[in-house]
């Protein structure tokens, strides 16, 4: 019964075949034009894992309680200057606020809590040894702020020169040392004002070279890149503040929103490269496998027809693609062909003995068989995947292998229709065999003695293979979001070490804390009372006492006077006359004095002499205003308390339901650290926590699981639709044998360069048993019903089986041109694993079914 409907309905293809080919390209404008309106791309990893699972329930509620901790753009602000540094990261903030773009934007080192509050997070001895140094520089900094242009600092150097005492040696030393550094930068034309945070203390009043900006960006996930806008924002932001400051800057721009968004662009561009590359390198096989312009012109259709229709059942189904299920289309594009090889390769070879229709015909009846049980046994490697508990992988499964029906559905009626109305191809001889019989049996048990030996090898290492829990490993290194991860760990900001734990009451959260500190395994526990400082009232005594000694605020002029040419050239003349150096510093004071006024009075241009001294007083001034306005802040300090806390500061570290957040650092930095090893860390079970490291293992424990239940249910499936093709153990045995020796030399190959198995390639490892059967199918096929083995070799089958593979590997192995890491292992390991499969089976199988003397 099925066998007259199957020839009825290509009788019927071949009889219109412009009726089938219209009816499909309609089809098609319609399929084109819903996907690319409807189709999405996920880039949230953590959601390609069902939600039932422990690790992600407790990540759903960390997420639900502490939403301004996830999916942040954190930016890394550095400059060796802190003044320029702390004014820019400023403005940085307020302009990010500004774009409307993020739900929040700060830096808790810059915000107005910290620059008031700030004396009170230093030690007290700290404290006490700063105090002294901002008393000494009060008198230079109350005379510059009255008078700020260069005649002023002149008057303040002779002041200081005058009443030069012990105390404020130092700090009239580090002043003259700067002014004698802008001189000579003037000089040279080069702009570099100076930094007053070392001028009132070594190293600076606050001496860090970075500032760490977190904004939490409103996310579009209805758009190809959701981050895309915060992403661009930041940018655009950040070149306009590179080109108005005045000194070099640096930003750069990491945080899981940023890596979501760089992976995806690197993601999408490695698979439109491949999926071009793919098409490439297929064409070129397709010309040497067939010499046809016709036959490749259909296959092509056929394929392209296909990856559509395949393309708009996801966005029917799924709507929404995935880091993973992305790979569809290459993966579409390597398998789905060879239904349209094996067609039109037997179809040529029916060129020779057959007229046109008869040959359509009689090649796909006659592999209908084989086709059917390939579609099934390639399907059901996808298939296996819906099952488990990876959603991104059980995505991509279903995707593909509907994809896989879907091929052959179009290779039964499109591709006929297509061949009918194309011109007939030269028809060739069967390849010949150059090599004598006996030859090719020795070169045949070389390959499978060869095979039989590293699979061995590869049985032996078996437990040497390696599962690579870390995401940020599939990504590519030169990533600029990946580079900022790395600068964080340098700067002891590693988010990705950390393990946040929920606690609903502050005290227990306290004692707690104090119960971790003294566990050796842990290096650091941070919660909310960090920020409460200590011996507020002996620091709040020296700060009162200092601001008594400032006078309060510091009073700045900012009316800023016009450069008068000959006001600064008096001021200068009459300096050095009654100037009498007495250390080096001061000696390099008034070489540069003489030098500046020697090449002022060189100058005939008034323009040229005004823009000097512009920016002598901007190489002095430019970061004045700001470190006097932060020393008024500073001396303005009040008692911190959980009361006082900003919002900013508290919405990291507690609830809007009171759950106060304990972050908590391991000692050894830990990729494995799961949930039990860390209720064991902690001796507590009670708790919800989440972090990097936690989600890391167990996602790699819930994906390990899942491809062994994938792995399980294909062997079992595919095991099943062998037996029912071949009616006898011994012949699935045979089907089976090049599968097992292969995958076992993949394992040897894995195990021997170091090749671990990761997020992405491990869907290669059931796929290759639902792809690698095929083979074995078509050569048992051929072989059992006309021909011998030592004839096999010439058929269009075996060429067919060669180029079907030569294809598919090129089209796998276009992959390890991406950018992305995972990507590109993926495409590695599916090319290594389908060669061997393909030489296993080509030397196996025939050499098995002679030896058993099968009737063929």
């Amino acid at each position: 019964m099925f066998d007259k409907i199957f020839k009825a309905v290509i009788k019927g293809c071949v009889a219109n075949p412009w009726l089938v080919i219209i009816i499909n390209f309609s089809l098609l404008l319609v399929a084109l034009s819903y996907t690319a309106s409807n189709l999405k791309i996920n880039t949230n990893t953590e959601e390609m894992l069902s939600e039932e699972l422990t690790w992600r329930k407790y990540h759903n509620e960390y997420k639900t309680a502490f939403p301004s901790n996830i999916d942040n753009l954190i930016l890394i602000v550095e400059s060796p200057k802190s003044n320029n540094l702390s004014l820019n990261t400023r403005k940085l903030v307020n302009n990010l606020k500004n774009t409307g773009k993020f739900d929040f934007v700060t830096s808790i080192q810059e915000s107005d809590f910290i620059r008031k509050n700030g004396l009170l997070y230093l030690d007290l001895e700290e404290l006490n040894k700063l105090v002294p140094r901002l008393v000494n520089a009060q008198p230079f900094l109350g005379r510059l702020s009255e008078k700020n242009d260069f005649p002023g600092v002149l008057s303040l150097i002779e002041d200081l020169k005058r009443k030069s005492s012990d105390k404020n040696l130092e700090e009239k030393n580090l002043f003259i040392h700067q002014i004698n550094r802008s001189i000579d930068n003037t000089l040279k034309g080069f702009l570099s004002p100076i930094n007053w945070n070392s001028v009132v203390k070594k190293g600076g009043l606050n001496s860090s070279n970075y500032r760490i900006i977190i904004a939490k960006p409103k996310l579009d996930y209805t758009k190809l890149l959701p981050g895309e806008e915060s992403v661009q924002a930041i940018d655009k932001i950040v070149n306009e503040l590179s080109r108005e400051t005045v000194e070099p800057l640096e930003v750069t721009v990491t945080g899981s929103t940023a890596i979501a968004y760089d992976e995806l662009k690197s993601v999408s561009s490695g698979t439109k490269m491949s999926g071009f590359l793919a098409l490439l390198l297929v064409l070129i096989v397709l010309f040497f496998a067939f010499k046809s312009i016709s036959l490749i012109l259909a296959i092509c259709a056929n394929l392209m027809a296909g990856l559509i229709f395949t393309a708009t059942f996801a966005t029917f189904t799924v709507g929404t693609l995935n880091m993973i299920s992305i790979a569809f289309a290459v993966l579409y594009i390597g398998l789905a062909i060879d239904f349209a090889i094996h067609i039109c390769m037997l179809y040529a070879e029916n060129c020779a003995r057959l007229k046109k229709i008869e040959a359509i015909k009689n090649a796909i009846f006659s592999l209908r068989k084989s086709l059917i049980f390939c579609t099934l046994t390639t399907s059901i490697g996808f298939f296996s995947f819906i099952p488990t508990a990876y959603r991104g992988v059980a995505e991509l499964g279903l995707i593909s292998g509907v994809g896989m029906i879907l091929s052959l559905f179009l290779s039964f009626t499109l591709l006929p229709s297509l061949l009918t109305v194309l011109p007939k191809p030269k028809h060739s001889q069967g390849a010949r065999n150059s090599h004598k019989p006996h030859r090719r049996v020795k070169i045949e048990k070389i390959i499978m003695v060869g095979l039989l030996a590293i699979a061995f090898s590869g049985l032996i290492n078996i437990k040497k293979l390696h599962f690579d829990n870390n995401p940020i490993n599939l990504n590519n290194e030169s990533m600029p979001s990946i580079q900022g991860l790395k600068k964080l760990e340098t700067l002891n900001f590693d988010y990705n070490s950390s393990i946040s734990l929920l606690i609903s009451d502050l005290k227990e959260a306290q004692r707690f804390a104090d119960k971790l500190n003294k566990n050796d395994k842990i290096k650091e526990v941070k919660l909310i009372t960090n920020y409460i400082p200590t011996n507020q009232n002996k620091k709040i005594d020296l700060i009162e006492e200092l601001n008594l000694i400032f006078g309060g605020e510091i009073q700045i002029n900012n009316r800023i006077r016009p450069v008068d040419i000959d006001e600064y050239n008096r001021s200068i003349i009459k300096f050095l006359a009654t100037f009498e150096p007495e250390s080096k510093a001061e000696r390099s004071l008034k070489e540069n004095l003489e030098s500046l006024l020697y090449q002022i009075n060189s100058s005939e241009k008034k323009q040229k002499k005004t823009g000097l001294f512009e920016m002598l007083n901007k190489n002095i001034f430019y970061y004045f205003h700001d470190f006097t306005e932060s020393i008024s802040e500073l001396l303005s300090a009040e008692k911190v308390s959980m009361a006082t806390l900003p919002k900013e500061l508290k919405q990291l570290w507690v609830s809007e339901k009171n759950q106060f957040r304990i972050e908590i650092f391991p000692k050894e930095k830990m990729n494995g650290l799961g949930i039990a090893s860390f209720q064991k860390l902690i001796g507590e079970e009670k708790y919800v926590f989440s972090g990097v490291p936690v989600i890391n293992q167990e996602a790699g424990k819930s994906v390990v699981k899942a491809f062994t239940q994938a792995i399980l249910t294909a062997l079992v499936i595919i095991f099943a639709i062998a037996y029912a093709l071949t009616k006898k153990f011994s012949s699935v045995l045979t089907l089976l044998t090049p599968l097992f020796i292969a995958n076992l030399c993949v394992i040897f190959f894995l195990t021997t360069v170091s090749f671990p198995l990761n997020f992405a390639n491990i869907i290669a490892l059931p796929l290759l048993l639902g792809i690698g059967i095929d083979s074995s199918i078509h050569v048992f096929h051929r072989l059992k019903t006309s021909i011998n083995g030592e004839l096999f070799y010439r058929t269009s089958t075996a060429k067919a089986v060669i180029f079907s593979a030569l294809t598919t590997s090129l089209s796998f192995g276009s992959l390890t041109f991406s950018s992305h890491k995972g990507t590109a292992s993926l495409g590695i390991l599916l090319m290594v694993g389908l060669a061997l499969i393909t030489i296993a089976v080509l030397s196996f199988i025939p050499y098995i079914m002679n030896m058993k003397q099968y009737e063929i």
